[in-house]
């Protein structure tokens, strides 16, 4: 199946040349908008999965039929995560000695990957529904 999110969305069934204002808002709102992700998030993961990369290797959670593919170990260890953060919100991850509310989240973005890895139909499905789900918030308002 081919990844969505790599293809380019199809041109309107009437393309001459020039798409319509609805046209070219509806292809904006089919696409994520990681542009409103806090940009520190993405810096504290980046900061993990380098320590993760040196401890691990990389990328071992993409690897089909391991532990570490497994989205709920990636949950629990999250969970342990914010437990500790929930008992000290200053408390450091020995080995890595970054804030353990950074492993937390980082964990949590492992999980999303390995579920989309054991059904990326249903991940891509999801993701495609968002459009729909933004306009029908825009009709109650």
């Amino acid at each position: 199946m081919p990844n969505p999110m790599r293809t380019p969305p199809p041109l309107p069934s009437r393309f001459d040349g020039t798409n319509s204002q609805d046209e070219v808002d509806a292809e904006k709102a089919a696409k994520p908008r990681v542009d409103l992700y806090p940009g520190s998030a993405l810096i504290a993961g980046g900061a993990v999965q380098a320590y993760g990369k040196y401890k691990h290797g990389n990328c071992t959670w993409k690897e089909e039929g391991t532990e570490q593919a497994d989205p709920q170990s990636h949950i629990a260890s999250a969970m342990r995560h914010m437990a500790e953060y929930l008992d000290n919100p200053d408390a450091l991850e020995k080995g890595s000695n970054l804030p353990v509310l950074w492993h937390a989240q980082n964990q949590i973005a492992i999980a999303i990957d390995c579920q989309k890895n054991l059904d990326p139909e249903a991940f891509y499905e999801r993701m495609n529904s968002l459009p729909e789900t933004l306009r029908q918030l825009e009709k109650k308002e």
